[in-house]
């Protein structure tokens, strides 16, 4: 079963000049489209995907909750505000 049978994303993050960044988003469209999901790359210059843009450049629409979300992005929070 795929996790992430949709994922809208923009095409500036696959042409970002972080190749680490770069690289994580190819395997995982690579990954979701061998699970038969789905992916869209918009472009920034149309409206939605200047939306998206602000937004972080990719989001996704999962088919199962994630469990405790709530605390791992408040862990998250504190470890950034700790830096």
């Amino acid at each position: 079963m795929n996790p992430i049978p949709t994922l809208p994303i923009t095409d500036r993050v696959l042409k970002s000049d972080d190749i680490k960044k770069r690289e994580r988003f190819l395997d995982l469209i690579e990954k979701i489209e061998q699970n038969t999901g789905e992916v869209f790359v918009l472009s920034i210059l149309q409206s939605y995907g200047e939306e998206l843009e602000i937004l972080a450049g990719s989001a996704c629409i999962l088919k199962y909750p994630i469990p405790n979300l709530d605390e791992i992005l408040e862990d998250d929070g504190n470890m950034q505000d700790s830096n």
